[in-house]
């Protein structure tokens, strides 16, 4: 047994070491995927900090007034004050980093002060900082700063009844939920619950509400001033353009679902550790045979969907149809595990606020968000580690939670260097193709996401459909894996593809975030990480062949 001193110093040990890691994976990391637009609304801001909403953004089919987009602004004017004091792009990986160790602080705490054992709280910790969701979520987005507000706000609530220092506990937790609720909506759907827990165990706390109310409603009458609307009101639910029936909304509905329990198998390795618990819970030989039945069937049903379903789905690996199987499997383990651990548990409140806590984050993603991702569902995972942990017969053993620790070591690290090496392979692009591009009269790119970021910095033009006008000598570049605008028929007509340049991979980027089906930022028809050796992307040039009519030609460089 440690002596007390050094029992003392292992909490922080651990998690300064968990954060240098996650820290390793960002700090210098290319921007990435939703990076670029939320850079310049901050930008915006600083420039007219009263006005947020009517930024224009290069975020679509054209460009648009950042109202439209679906998050409230509280994250990018930090951004914007961190700007203004000549920080640079690595000093608000920082900030995310430092969000990071606060979320690994948070989930240690809740848990141990669940289970009364900081081991426990530890492990929940490691799991959740070496696992292959935190570390490649950490871009310059809102979910990191999400996950650790909202998790302080959990943890500041489950303590809160035994608190003998008065409301203060309901105070920390629901003014963190109003950071998170002006960080994010997600939050949103924890008011409910918020409410809850202090109508029922916190009563002379109840004002504590209004903080995150005010908030909500002082957000939405300087929207008012702003430009005219309440965002809260105006945000994108669907992913579809046109008006879905009500068949199409269950379908849609039950798609998320599934992909949700899809993408928590693939984040939560740690069910391994609870191997034990579920083979005398389920019966160690049911669960075999479940496994033997269903990865069989599972993987047939994706071979299937892939031979006859949508084209983006045509010619799946066995591989992958075996990834997505399994993924599925081990999600639908954990949630079992997890309401096994509810339901025997249930008359402690901390049980029932942990579980309200998971089960709502998981419907508002489910049911509101236009789509699932990786850091969508990486919420969840605090009051589902909570859970498990505090369940009151069977903790995890010391081999099964190595291993299951092990397991997550090797995929964030593989997760989280391919996605950071990813993310660089656009940020070189630019130079890569420079000797190539020089002859050229202008440069024009088409593509979002960490890729229109630097092809701006490289002077490269972008081309609005319908609003640019092609001279004959412009080159355009294309990624075919970057979200990006269709040329209309008109302008494809007036390209001519003159090569594709090959990203390629190597065996660092194997265990893949993004493909041609993208996969860890959506994971509609990918899977959250694919293990592929398949190029990066692959990246046209096109040559315009026929300028444009308009009665100006085109500026030149």
């Amino acid at each position: 047994m440690l002596p007390a001193s050094a029992r003392r110093w292992r909490a922080p040990l651990v998690l300064a070491a968990l954060w240098a890691l996650c820290a390793a994976l960002v700090v210098g990391k290319a921007v990435h995927v939703d990076d670029p637009v939320h850079l310049a609304i901050a930008e915006h801001i600083l420039r007219d900090p009263l006005h947020p909403m009517r930024a224009e953004v290069f975020w679509g089919a054209a460009p648009a007034p950042a109202h439209e987009l679906n998050q409230p602004h509280l994250l990018f004017y930090v951004f914007a004050g961190l700007l203004a004091l000549g920080a640079s792009i690595g000093g608000l990986q920082l900030l995310i980093s430092a969000l990071s160790l606060l979320a690994l602080t948070a989930t240690y705490r809740l848990v141990r002060d669940a289970t009364g054992r900081a081991g426990d709280g530890l492990f929940a910790a490691a799991a959740l900082g070496l696992g292959p969701a935190l570390a490649p979520s950490q871009n310059l987005m809102t979910d990191v700063p999400l996950l650790a507000l909202s998790t302080v706000a959990l943890a500041a609530l489950a303590a809160s009844p035994t608190d003998r220092r008065g409301p203060s506990g309901a105070l920390l937790g629901a003014s963190a939920l109003a950071l998170a609720c002006l960080v994010k909506y997600t939050a949103l759907v924890l008011l409910p619950i918020l409410a809850w827990w202090l109508w029922r165990h916190r009563r002379e706390a109840r004002c504590a509400l209004a903080i995150p109310l005010a908030a909500l409603v002082a957000w939405s009458l300087f929207n008012l001033w702003d430009y005219g609307d309440v965002h809260l009101l105006g945000r994108r639910i669907a992913v579809r353009e046109d008006a879905p029936d009500a068949l199409s909304i269950v379908g849609l509905t039950v798609g998320r679902a599934a992909l949700w329990v899809l993408t928590l198998g693939a984040i939560a390795p740690l069910s391994l550790a609870f191997a034990h618990r579920a083979a005398a819970r389920f019966g160690g030989r049911r669960l075999l045979v479940g496994a033997a039945l269903g990865l069989p069937l599972l993987t047939a049903g994706g071979q299937l969907v892939a031979a006859i379903g949508p084209e983006v789905l045509r010619g799946e690996p066995l591989a992958l149809s075996f990834s997505r199987g399994l993924f599925f499997l081990n999600g639908a383990l954990v949630l079992a595990l997890a309401a096994s651990a509810a339901r025997r548990g249930w008359a402690t409140p901390s049980t029932r606020l942990f579980a309200g806590w998971a089960l709502a984050t998981a419907l508002f993603v489910v049911v509101l968000s236009p789509f699932v991702a990786v850091r969508h569902v990486l919420l969840v995972l605090p009051p589902l580690l909570a859970l498990l942990l505090a369940d009151p017969d069977e903790p995890p053993r010391a081999p099964a939670a190595i291993a299951a620790l092990a397991l997550s070591l090797a995929l964030g690290l593989g997760v989280g260097v391919a996605d950071h090496r990813l993310a660089g392979a656009y940020r070189a692009l630019p130079e890569r193709l420079e000797g190539e591009l020089a002859p050229a009269d202008r440069v024009l790119y088409v593509g979002h996401w960490g890729f229109q970021h630097y092809a701006a910095e490289a002077g490269w033009e972008p081309y609005v459909p319908g609003r640019t006008a092609l001279g004959r000598g412009d080159v355009l570049v294309r990624p075919r894996n970057v979200d990006q605008p269709s040329f209309t028929p008109a302008d494809a007509a007036r390209l001519r593809l003159r090569r594709a340049v090959v990203l390629d991979a190597t065996p660092l980027e194997l265990l893949r975030t993004m493909t041609s089906r993208l996969g860890y930022y959506s994971v509609w028809h990918g899977l959250p990480f694919t293990p592929t050796l398949e190029p990066l992307d692959h990246v046209e040039l096109y040559d315009v062949v026929e300028a444009t009519v308009s009665s100006t030609s085109p500026p030149r460089r």
